[in-house]
């Protein structure tokens, strides 16, 4: 506020002043005035820049102008006049109607909806542009493509402007952008059967086709386990298509969706070169780099990461290998919590390399880093529930991609593909339950969505795709030895439901409500009783019913004495071997907790949170479950003086343990170790990817390299150390580490 005064005095805390010189003058550019003071407001002169009162025709004409330049091939055709029309016509009118019709996953504003309509031509257009070493486009090949213009122009304003909203939004879009076309007359019509984001353009047939006749037919690789299936539907195959096409041209792209939609798998499956678009896979120059943000984040720590991945190309000017460019995927992009002036700080260090292409180094004197060759790709679900909303400066750079809903036709034929091939190895009359139970587990998913919602006290009661995708992976662990009739499959159908859906219910209601939905469902779509499918006490299932099987098989518990002598017996011999001997009674109730304990730590990237009062036997249960499954334990001990240097090394040997030894691993963490909060920061780096930043000293990344190398050779044809070595991580191509590291904390 002093430099602000007429004697332009600035008044350190030291006591020092600098005066500034008569020439020199301070200009703020703002969003808001929310945290300035009245005194510095009464100081400066306010000038308030109307959002619409630049417009979007400069935009549209700078982009006609950019865009003849570089491909000088379209400056004799009808290029410019047909992009005004098109601009006149749709642009204009479907920002106006979607701001007043349509709800968005994330806010945008109209200069961005039009910057991502122009980027997205951009990828199309690109073929034409003027480039050394490539031929001249033919004047027939140009005739063509200026003829398609129109109906280029309209796939990118369906997936610019029209995407940002939910399922309901879309379908009101879909109508309106269908009136539009039939009150202009466009030529290439959509078809008329289902929705105008259910079709991609084809330019060498000149006519709309499904997305699904852009893939080749996909069947299942009984080689991958249940959590490396991915099956293709129309929601991953578009957003694949467009994710490509930005990425190609080097354009950013941000991904927003609920929980469950899709978005990391489908990201992470085109840059590891899984997916592909339009039959090519990501480019090889291409290196990607995958970083999880939560409410912990810091700007230091995200600068910290990145700075690690990058080389020195020259002086002051740094970047991924010479040759190649960086996607820095940035999941949970809004998750940081904001500080206080309502900024959160690493989107802002994100935002200054947009702004200034780079930032500050802050080991090496303040020298300023200029950092290049990067692409960001967001994915972020909407704002609300712990999500911040975000500075729409932080979002103009990007092309938003709203992920809908997945419809329930897409479910089924996503879990009816991976059901119907487990299913070819059983008996006939097994066979044909297929679709049966896959439609009876999308209703109870449904019932339990819209009934059982989350409250204050019931906080826990989120339930989303991936609970639909564990009921299925349960069942795939069934044997065709020990089921051998349609009630057996029915029965470990019934209590793979009742261990996802049933296990997170708190109160007695809530557990009656769900058994008489269930013995509705077994007897309306099956014609089973209840009764034949619970035949003892409890329904249980597990692998160790037999220890001595190798290897074991999944099959029900139907003597549950011999059970408790099974578990009895391990117990002894956990005491007889173990320092720290429990001495526990292992009543049915504690039995049947170690057995939802195991089953989970049999499944790939199975982790547990488990809830519960002081004293009820998380702890003891956890133990025993992970000695019966033949888990190294690993505990952190906390001591006096335990801090953020002992915790990074304890994680650093459990991750080693289980990576580079290749040792199962049970991370066994309570809230009572919670010493900082950090620490959960860290646990949820593991549970998303697998991996903490800047972890591992030079001679342990050697340690991981060698262990990994030769498996990720054979999963995938890259060979490149910081895409596949360094990480210690249990998805995909990064499977050497497997991360058994099932972590259960309460």
């Amino acid at each position: 506020n002093t430099v602000l005064d007429d004697n332009k005095k600035l008044c350190l805390v030291s006591g020092e002043s600098i005066k500034m010189s008569n020439e020199m003058t301070m200009m703020f550019e703002v969003e808001d005035l929310l945290v300035a003071s009245p005194a510095t407001v009464s100081r400066v002169g306010i000038i308030y820049m109307e959002p619409k009162a630049l417009g979007l025709d400069v935009l549209r004409e700078s982009w006609v102008t950019r865009t003849l330049n570089k491909c000088p091939c379209f400056r004799d055709t009808s290029f410019t006049s047909i992009m005004a029309l098109c601009f006149d016509r749709y642009l204009f009118t479907a920002i106006n109607f979607m701001r007043g019709q349509m709800a968005e996953l994330l806010p945008t504003m109209d200069n961005n909806l039009c910057e991502s309509l122009t980027r997205l031509l951009d990828c199309f257009l690109e073929p034409f542009c003027d480039k050394e070493g490539r031929d001249t486009p033919k004047k027939e090949v140009v005739a063509k493509a200026v003829a398609q213009l129109e109906a280029r122009f309209i796939f990118s304003l369906v997936w610019s402007v029209g995407c940002t909203g939910p399922n309901e939004s879309r379908a009101r879009f879909d109508l309106w952008l269908r009136l539009q076309l039939a009150q202009f007359g466009m030529k290439d019509a959509f078809p008329a059967e289902g929705l105008v984001y259910d079709y991609v353009y084809d330019a060498d047939e000149s006519r709309w086709a499904g997305w699904m006749a852009t893939i080749d037919d996909y069947k299942v690789d009984s080689k991958l386990s249940f959590a490396e299936l991915i099956v293709p539907t129309p929601d991953s195959v578009r957003s694949t298509f467009i994710l490509a096409k930005l990425l190609q041209n080097r354009y950013h792209c941000m991904l927003v969706g609920e929980t469950g939609t899709g978005k990391t798998v489908n990201i992470s499956q085109y840059l590891q070169g899984v997916s592909k678009c339009e039959g090519k896979s990501a480019p090889s120059e291409l290196m990607p780099l995958t970083m999880t943000f939560s409410a912990q984040t810091s700007a230091n720590m995200t600068q910290d990461t990145l700075d690690g991945k990058f080389e020195k190309r020259r002086r002051g000017i740094f970047g991924p290998p010479a040759g190649k460019f960086q996607a820095i995927h940035v999941d949970d992009l809004n998750m940081p919590k904001r500080e206080t002036y309502g900024a959160q700080p690493p989107i802002e260090i994100l935002r200054q390399w947009f702004s200034q292409g780079g930032w500050f180094d802050r080991s090496n004197d303040l020298a300023f880093r200029k950092i290049i060759d990067i692409v960001f790709i967001a994915s972020l679900g909407p704002p609300g529930g712990g999500r911040q909303d975000m500075t729409a400066r932080f979002v103009r750079p990007f092309n938003v991609v709203g992920l809908a809903e997945m419809s329930d036709q897409s479910k089924a034929g996503i879990f009816e593909t991976i059901l119907g091939d487990f299913l070819a190895s059983f008996t006939p009359e097994i066979s044909t339950l297929c679709s049966g139970l896959v439609q009876s587990t999308i209703d109870t998913f449904n019932n339990v969505v819209s009934s059982l919602l989350p409250t204050p006290a019931k906080s826990h009661y989120t339930f989303n795709l991936r609970d639909l995708a564990k009921v299925f992976q349960g069942t795939l662990m069934g044997s065709p030895k020990f089921i051998e009739q349609p009630i057996g499959m029915v029965r470990l159908w019934s209590h793979e439901l009742k261990r996802v859906f049933e296990d997170r219910l708190t109160t007695s209601d809530d557990h009656d409500w769900f058994v008489s939905q269930l013995e509705q469902c077994v007897s309306e779509k099956f014609g089973m009783k209840w009764a034949d499918i619970v035949r003892t006490e409890r329904l249980l299932y597990c692998d160790f019913v037999d220890p001595n099987a190798d290897p074991r098989v999944y099959q029900e518990v139907e003597d549950i004495d011999k059970l408790k002598l099974v578990v009895n017996d391990f117990l002894e011999e956990h005491n007889a071997e173990s320092k720290s001997p429990m001495p526990l009674v292992m009543f049915l109730d504690a039995i049947e907790h170690v057995l939802r304990i195991a089953r989970i730590l049999r499944q790939p990237q199975g982790n547990a949170l488990l809830l519960g009062v002081g004293g009820s036997g998380r702890q003891s249960m956890s133990k025993m479950a992970t000695y019966i499954s033949g888990y190294e334990l690993f505990q952190v001990e906390i001591a006096k003086g335990y801090g953020m240097v002992e915790w990074r090394e304890d994680l650093r040997r459990c991750l080693l343990q289980a990576g580079v030894k290749d040792t199962p691993t049970s991370f066994v963490f309570t809230d009572a170790q919670v010493v900082m909060e950090s620490f959960l920061e860290d646990v949820n780096n593991i549970l998303n990817a697998g991996d903490v930043p800047n972890l591992y000293g030079p001679e342990e990344m050697d340690a991981i390299m060698s262990a990994c190398r030769v498996d990720c050779q054979k999963k995938t044809n890259h060979a490149d150390e910081d895409e596949y070595f360094c990480p210690v991580r249990g998805e995909g191509p990064k499977e050497h580490a497997r991360v058994p590291v099932h972590v259960s904390s309460w």
